[in-house]
């Protein structure tokens, strides 16, 4: 009985409850946007706290999704970071290599600018100058057989200097020309001198020519020389053997073969047998010289005081300078010859030769060092200059090649010949009763004629 009626109220209970939801679904349609008292008393229902339950738990679940995104990010950023590091270090890394290739490459870019600038220079500074005088401007003939014209292949200067007219023809660039009518021909030599050497360029060889002349090979040049021009094989010597003082054979007074024959008649038949390129000589005519740039202001300025007169004294200043300052060191190139063929009035003598070549010895052995001014060979050499030329050791003495060059060295390492003595006080008897003697006679005799008719 109970029970029934407890199920009755509960029955009841439905229904009133259903009642009033329809009647607040009712109020809620016509009124939407004005909130009554079903709405507050909704709000505080089981169901409205359920609903902000699951609000509450779906922004914790936000939370933590944002959370678990901050740490996703985090974590890739330290990712990234540490990439960023390694590929920083890698970038790095590349530099440093990229920035030693580039230094490298800028080393090797300044070393061939090095070579490219030291080669510009060669070409820039020649190795040679060509000192030559005339009446007005070069002969083409002594151009071309020198190749001065062409600089490339003289690897040269020229310096000419006009004595009669100034030369106002077109000429290349590596020519100068300058002008003097007052000189001589040794003044003229060192107004050439002076001007060469104050250019600061550093030349090798200063070669001294007359302006007449003419280089051809003789009998003892190879085909392999032949090959070449003359003066590219004499700059070739100069440059492979370096002497102080370097000549060629001249033919008006065969100078190679009196060499031949001195040093035969000096040092022997055995030694004379050893043919050279090259031999050292004394006495030589000036209108072909190479002087090394180490003993050119040695040699240079020459002594002029006697041109008024002769200017064949000249020569003997300058023979006695280099055999008494480079001896052993003037070579005579066997393989060329040099040929003039004008011939030009100037003063010229033989009185007082001997006794002005005695002062220019003189002079020189003054300019010595003292521990050298008494030594022997300035007495034999003054005491009779021609003998001394005929019948001096110089033409025994060996060759090596880019010997130091430096004045009176040679007094130090050698002594006079023991028989030095005998041979100048055998004057009278100057050629040994032998057929090589006979034959330095007639070559003697060859050479006085040669100079009587050049007077």
């Amino acid at each position: 009985m109970i029970t029934s009626k407890r199920r009755t109220l509960k029955k009841m209970g439905a229904f009133c409850f259903l009642a009033l939801f329809t009647a607040s679904a009712v109020l809620t349609t016509s009124n939407e946007n004005k909130p009554g008292d079903f709405d507050l008393y909704f709000e505080s229902s089981p169901g409205k706290q359920i609903e902000l339950t699951m609000a509450e738990i779906e922004e914790i679940n936000n939370r933590n999704y944002m959370t678990e995104s901050v740490l996703k990010t985090a974590e890739a950023t330290e990712s990234e970071r540490k990439s960023t590091k390694e590929d920083s270090l890698v970038n790095i890394g590349q530099q440093i290599n990229l920035s030693t290739g580039i230094v490298e490459k800028e080393t090797n870019r300044i070393d061939n600018n090095s070579e490219t600038t030291e080669a510009t220079e060669r070409l820039l500074s020649p190795e040679f100058v060509y000192l030559t005088q005339t009446e007005k401007c070069l002969r083409p003939n002594v151009s071309h057989s020198l190749e001065l014209y062409n600089r490339s292949k003289c690897r040269c200067d020229v310096l000419v200097l006009s004595y009669r007219e100034e030369c106002n023809e077109p000429r290349p660039r590596h020519f100068t020309y300058l002008f003097d009518n007052r000189t001589t021909w040794g003044t003229g030599r060192n107004k050439l001198f002076f001007h060469a050497t104050k250019r600061n360029i550093n030349y090798i060889y200063y070669i001294f020519l007359d302006d007449d002349i003419s280089l051809r090979f003789n009998r003892q040049a190879t085909p392999a020389m032949k090959k070449l021009s003359p003066i590219q094989v004499f700059q070739n010597w100069l440059l492979d053997y370096a002497p102080a003082v370097g000549l060629v054979d001249y033919e008006g007074r065969n100078e190679g073969k009196l060499v031949h024959l001195r040093k035969r008649n000096v040092c022997g038949r055995l030694q004379a047998k050893n043919r050279t390129v090259a031999n050292p000589t004394i006495f030589f005519d000036p209108l072909f010289n190479a002087i090394h740039a180490k003993a050119v202001g040695h040699i240079y300025p020459l002594d002029t005081r006697y041109e008024k007169k002769n200017w064949w004294l000249t020569d003997k200043y300058l023979a006695s300078a280099v055999e008494m300052k480079f001896r052993g060191q003037a070579l005579l190139y066997f393989p060329l010859t040099v040929e003039n063929g004008l011939h030009r009035p100037y003063p010229k003598s033989f009185l007082g030769t001997i006794v002005t070549w005695k002062k220019f010895i003189k002079r020189i052995q003054k300019q010595a060092p003292d521990h050298y001014k008494n030594h022997r060979l300035f007495k034999n050499f003054r005491k009779n200059p021609t003998l001394y030329v005929r019948r001096s050791r110089t033409y025994c003495m060996s060759i090596t090649r880019h010997q130091e060059i430096i004045p009176y060295a040679h007094l130090e390492k050698q002594q006079p010949a023991k028989g030095s003595r005998i041979l100048l006080n055998s004057l009278h008897h100057p050629y040994p009763m032998s057929c090589a003697g006979k034959r330095e006679a007639q070559l003697e005799s060859i050479h006085l004629s040669y100079e009587i008719r050049r007077t």
